[in-house]
């Protein structure tokens, strides 16, 4: 099957996740993604999980951070991830303090 130019198929057994994961934690560095992934640390399942964040940082799902930490890049979740989180039923209330 092929897919429209630009478009992205989003996997929910391995994107999904990651884009909690980058929801969650508002901003999240490459090394913390793979251990919260329990991605291996050799350079396949590294140069994988640095495609992944690439696909979805092109798609607009995420985005990456003009900071560095220690060299590394820093994600966070994008308009366009929170509403896919959204509609895949994956959205957040907001709690607000009462005086």
């Amino acid at each position: 099957m092929r897919y429209l130019k630009g478009s992205i198929a989003i996997s929910e057994s391995l994107d999904l996740p990651l884009l909690l994961h980058v929801r969650n934690a508002r901003y999240i560095s490459f090394h913390q993604l793979r251990i919260l992934m329990q991605y291996e640390s050799t350079e396949l399942a590294r140069r994988r999980l640095a495609w992944r964040l690439d696909r979805l940082a092109h798609a607009e799902y995420i985005q990456t951070l003009e900071q560095r930490a220690r060299g590394e890049k820093i994600y966070a979740i994008a308009h366009k991830g929170l509403s896919y989180l959204e509609m895949t039923g994956h959205s957040l209330l907001p709690l607000l303090s009462r005086k």
